[in-house]
């Protein structure tokens, strides 16, 4: 204890809320483009990636050498919703998610350059509006399905370049000279010249090649999670003999040449008759003739339980109060809505593990299902190798199954499959920002299988761990690629050779 009578012990404790750096910088450094004045942007992790590629000794190249940058421009496009007519469909807001679903489908017929929106394995999608600078490696579950023009096509020359040109795009050095390259005041923009003369450092061979391979193999890693996941929406459909969605969906009326769907309901039978609290309810979605018809199908299913009844908690954040931090090492990530689901979770921000009040009580562990309960509702994810010990926010409903009932692999899974799904929308309410309420996911009807779903399970817990090898994998190829530029040319290429 020091004159003042401050123990080293709150010493401690301030230094995990502040983290100050001093360091010297030459004022060439700063009449450089783009000649920022912020101490930040000279200490970020992007800026000494760059200063460290320009001292490595490696040859310095152009994007444009590796691979050909494409924007097709502003193109008319006609949707439709039923994929017999239409090619599926994503933009730059579903391109991220892990497994994507698409929910429009571009006209085959009435989208005049149709070609141009289709993308092929092996092109790099890289968004250059918004939120500038997500990537999305396109794999076979991607091919041949069109994307918005709002990504730029980045297709290598060299096969073996593949790996090289990824892992740049996606490192601390290729995002800092992305977001260094936007323009405009309100919604920021590149275009593919931006990406095209973007410095490359050009590396030995045989290192394009294996970081080529890591990429690959984290592709097909990925194509075969995502198999296994639409397998146990196969198995839920067969362990509890449903009948496919559609006979659900048939009880729905669309007039010709509308997208509007039409039902009359009896006020005797919906509202009414429903006094609980959160339960009469006048939103025409919460009536879907095909939502009813599928709890009442449930309902005469004496296996189904009421997911409250097979859980042992079911809760939603209560962080009131926040306390960020930007020294990782002090704080525990946060993940909100939009993070749920993402093939990766980037820009997270991290709450002080000293200040911020039960931050204990705000982390997830393995076995619980988070549901998204504001925003895009219905985000499902399990928890496991990939998010343990992650905090949510109040955007995401925590559900944690009780094994003596149920297991949460299956839990997960069902609610993932279109029988979970409808139940989410049905229960969902809210005009411009939709919501549920823990009460509301805890009415979801969900019929238990024999063993209790202990063979999907397993196979939940098969995927994610191949999820969570992936993102191993990609991590140690961006790590191997920054390894070889801060170690510079003479030690990389005494390991891997020339570059040619």
């Amino acid at each position: 204890m020091n004159d003042n009578g401050l123990t080293c012990d709150l010493f401690d404790r301030i230094r995990a809320l502040s983290c100050a750096e001093t360091w010297s910088l030459s004022s060439d450094k700063v009449q450089l483009r783009p000649s920022r004045m912020e101490a930040i942007f000279y200490a970020s992790e992007g800026y000494s990636a760059l200063q460290a590629m320009l001292q490595s000794g490696f040859e310095i190249d152009l994007i444009s050498n590796y691979a050909k940058v494409i924007w097709h421009g502003i193109q008319t496009r006609v949707f439709v919703r039923d994929d017999k007519y239409g090619i599926p469909y994503i933009n730059t807001s579903n391109m991220m998610e892990a497994r994507p679903k698409p929910s429009l489908f571009l006209s085959k017929k009435a989208t005049k350059n149709l070609k141009k929106f289709i993308v092929y394995k092996g092109t790099i999608l890289l968004s250059m509006s918004g939120s500038v600078g997500n990537l999305r490696l396109v794999d076979e579950d991607l091919d041949d399905w069109t994307a918005t023009v709002d990504a730029l096509r980045v297709d290598t020359i060299d096969s073996n370049d593949l790996g090289p040109v990824y892992c740049y795009l996606q490192s601390s050095l290729g995002q800092f000279l992305l977001q260094r390259s936007q323009t405009g005041s309100v919604v920021r923009h590149i275009y593919e010249a931006d990406v095209s003369n973007l410095p490359i450092p050009r590396l030995p061979r045989r290192l394009r090649g294996e970081l080529t391979k890591r990429i690959q193999e984290v592709s097909n890693l990925r194509v075969e999670v995502n198999r296994l996941l639409n397998e146990t929406e196969w198995m839920i459909q067969q362990q509890l003999e449903l009948p496919d969605i559609e006979f659900f969906k048939a009880s729905r009326k669309t007039p010709l040449n509308h997208n509007a769907i039409t039902f009359a309901v009896r006020a005797t039978d919906r509202i009414i008759g429903s006094n609980q609290f959160g339960r009469c309810r006048f939103d025409a979605t919460h009536h879907d003739p095909a939502a009813v018809k599928l709890r009442d199908y449930l309902q005469e299913n004496k296996q189904a339980k009421k997911l409250l009844d097979i859980s042992t908690k079911i809760w939603r954040s209560n962080l009131r109060q926040r306390v960020y931090v930007d020294e990782k090492s002090y704080g525990v990530p946060l993940l909100t809505g939009k993070h749920i689901s993402l093939i990766r979770f980037n820009n997270l921000n991290y709450l002080s593990k000293s200040y911020t009040k039960k931050i204990n009580h705000e982390m997830v562990n393995q076995g619980y299902v988070l549901v998204t309960c504001g925003g895009t509702i219905g985000k499902i994810m399990f928890v496991h190798r990939n998010m343990d010990g992650y905090a949510v926010s109040e955007d995401v409903l925590r559900v944690i199954p009780n094994v003596e009932h149920v297991y949460a692999g299956f839990v997960y899974a069902f609610l993932c499959s279109p029988y979970g799904q409808i139940q989410l929308t049905h229960e969902e309410y809210g005009s411009v920002q939709k919501k549920l309420r823990d009460f509301q996911v805890g009415d979801i009807l969900i019929p238990i299988p024999k063993d209790k779903g202990l063979s999907i399970n397993q196979l939940i817990i098969t995927a994610f761990n191949k999820r969570a090898d992936a993102l191993e994998k990609e991590n140690a190829a961006f790590d191997l690629f920054m390894t070889a530029i801060r170690e510079g040319r003479e030690a990389t290429e005494a390991r891997w050779g020339s570059a040619e």
